[in-house]
């Protein structure tokens, strides 16, 4: 993808490699914290995974992306599942938008964030 992220001040930066790092070691630290010591159950999970997208976009905003709408999406699922397989379209703006997809696994639950940074005119 040769899409960039954002700056501070909004506008597309060059320096995609640093700005997907910072959304990487986020997402990445959230998910261990919140979900190291959980065990799978479907019903806890579905509250658990809007929980943790809340948590997720309130960190992410402190990124201070102006003039761009984070969207975070995070899937929960059993670690015996197999053959999973998560997919999403969106319009796309590859001079401006960015994409960010985090994977979090345990011994009995796995975690899929998928973070998308969209520019609004």
């Amino acid at each position: 993808m040769t899409a960039e992220c954002p700056n501070m001040n909004g506008t597309p930066t060059s320096n995609k490699e640093e700005k997907e790092e910072a959304i990487r070691e986020i997402t990445e630290a959230l998910l261990k914290r919140r979900l190291e010591s959980e065990v799978y159950d479907p019903v806890k999970c579905k509250h658990l995974s809007h929980e943790i997208a809340g948590e997720l976009m309130r960190d992410l905003k402190q990124l201070q992306y102006y003039r761009y709408k984070i969207v975070a999406v995070v899937s929960l699922g059993s670690a015996g599942q197999k053959g999973t397989k998560f997919g999403s379209r969106c319009y796309w703006n590859e001079n401006k938008d960015c994409f960010k997809c985090v994977k979090y696994s345990n011994d009995t639950l796995f975690a899929m964030a998928m973070i998308y940074i969209l520019y609004v005119d």
